[in-house]
């Protein structure tokens, strides 16, 4: 557990906890249920409108940083996500914060993220992805005692291998019926293929 694996709830009392979540979506709501469970208040950041209110208040990333005992960053990597946690958004942090990353590496600035835990502006960081992967053998976050480094493997179960063998043959099935596929990524090539398909018939 990144939780608890950074700080015993000894040290802090589990009801006083504030977590910050960025763009609080799929894998953001089991962490939200987690520590909502465990009695944290929750803020949660988000382009869209917010859903599961019960469970979190809205806010900006501006104003919990100041706020927020941990720091959860389940976000996509886009333009407007690189780099979002900066050495100016780790200066604004609560001094001692910890850093939670599942998203994408490149969301935190490394070297950034470096300085602020050696000056102990940010107290622990769980990084189960990195900027430059794999993380160089000489990286100083290898060697920090606050710091834990996961695999980034946590979706990888049989039952999750089966799902996404079951999906991709699905839509393998529904797309030689002449349907579109149902998780397009790319709809930029929609005419070339469309085309394509009208030759091979």
């Amino acid at each position: 557990n990144a939780l608890s694996a950074l700080t015993p709830y000894t040290q802090t009392d589990r009801a006083q906890l504030m977590a910050e979540l960025q763009r609080v979506r799929a894998q953001g709501y089991s962490i939200v249920d987690q520590e909502y469970e465990i009695g944290m208040r929750v803020l949660g950041v988000q382009r869209r409108a917010m859903e599961a209110a019960d469970l979190y208040e809205s806010t900006t990333l501006e104003s919990a940083l100041p706020h927020a005992d941990y720091l959860v960053l389940a976000c996509p990597l886009n333009d407007s996500t690189f780099h979002m946690i900066d050495a100016a958004s780790l200066a604004l942090a609560r001094p001692g914060v910890r850093l939670i990353n599942v998203a994408r590496g490149p969301v935190v600035d490394t070297a950034a993220l470096i300085d602020a835990l050696e000056q102990g502006q940010v107290g622990g960081a769980a990084l189960d992805v990195h900027e430059t992967q794999p993380l160089p053998a000489d990286s100083p976050l290898r060697r920090m005692p606050n710091v834990r480094l996961t695999p980034h493997l946590a979706g990888i179960t049989a039952d999750s291998m089966r799902r996404m063998s079951e999906s991709v043959m699905a839509q393998l099935r529904e797309m030689q019926a002449g349907e579109w596929p149902r998780h397009w990524c790319n709809p930029q090539a929609e005419e070339a293929i469309r085309a394509r398909w009208a030759r091979i018939g």
